[in-house]
Parts: structure tokens; sequence; C-alpha cells
């Protein structure tokens, strides 16, 4: 029995370890809007097909950051992916919005909003936990590792939905 706990314990410990996020290679003077044009480029055609308007409304001012532009964009994939998903059972306008703006404590703001079932309040509270999912065929890695991510660059990233009407996941990213 004590052999099978172990084997098991480093099985977890190995799934863990594929979870977490490697350290940041910050690099100066990324431009956070050519992140996102990049993967709207990346999505655009595929999504179109498929009746899913991406688009995107970059107002922010300061939008140029110290940090990890392959991350940053896996955080983008991630989200636009789950958005997805959320899209598909429903019928109405489907449609997926990245927008960035400046808060008032010299923040950059990205928001990813779409229009899809929305999630549930007791299940937004553990969306960003390991292994937590409520898809069949989900890992439950994906927000945990873009949670990560936006945490090692100093930003936070926050959650809010509505069910039947959308979902909103807000990044919050320290300006240089």
């Amino acid at each position: 029995m004590g052999l099978e706990i172990d084997r098991l314990d480093d099985i977890v410990s190995q799934l863990m370890d594929v979870a977490k996020p490697r350290v940041p290679r910050l690099k100066d003077n990324v431009n956070m809007h050519k992140v996102i044009e990049s993967v709207i480029f990346l999505f655009e055609k595929e999504l179109s097909q498929q009746k899913i308007g991406l688009s995107k409304k970059l107002k922010a001012r300061d939008f140029i950051l110290k940090a990890d532009p392959d991350q940053l964009k896996q955080c983008l994939i991630n989200l636009i992916l789950n958005s997805v998903e959320a899209l598909e059972d429903k019928n109405a306008k489907k449609e997926i919005v990245i927008s960035t703006q400046n808060s008032d404590n010299a923040k950059l703001i990205i928001e990813v909003v779409d229009t899809g079932k929305g999630i549930s309040e007791s299940e937004a509270r553990h969306i960003f936990e390991p292994f937590y999912t409520t898809k069949e065929k989900g890992s439950g890695v994906g927000l945990f590792i873009v949670d990560g991510i936006i945490s090692a660059h100093g930003g936070k990233i926050i959650c809010q939905s509505q069910l039947g009407v959308g979902t909103i996941f807000r990044i919050e990213l320290p300006s240089d």
C-alpha cells in the first residue's frame, strides 16, 4: 500500500511541475498591442468560419511593458480558447472582444470578453485552482497557468461572469 501511495504522490508531483509556469524571460519594450494583434491573427480565419466575431478595442496609451511576450501570448490564447468553448452552446451572437485601457494606478488593463454561457458564482471561485474543470475534456490547468503567468509578471487576473450573458477576464499588469 505504501509503495502505491508513493507512486501516486510522484505522479501528482510530476503533473504539478508541468502546470507550473516557467520564470518569465522579461524583455524591455514589449508592445502589448502587437502581442494582442498577433494572437487575433492566429484565430481570425478559424473563428470567422465558425461564425464567431473576434475584435479588438485597443485604447491604452501606455501599452509598452517589461514582459515575456510569449507567456502573455499563451495567456491570451488560453483565454480565447475558453471563450470559444463557452460560445459553442449559445445560439445568440457569438463574439469575443479583446480590449486595453489604462487604469488610474499606472496599470495596463487587458480584458477578454465573450458573450458565452457564463460561469456560475460557485464555479468562478475555483477556476484558477489547479486541475479544477467543469469540462468533460478539460484538464483544469489552463486558467491555473494563466494566473501563474500573470502573477509572475506582477499582475493579477479576475473573472466576472453572469450565466447566460458572458464572461470578462480582466488582467492588470504594471506599466513601465
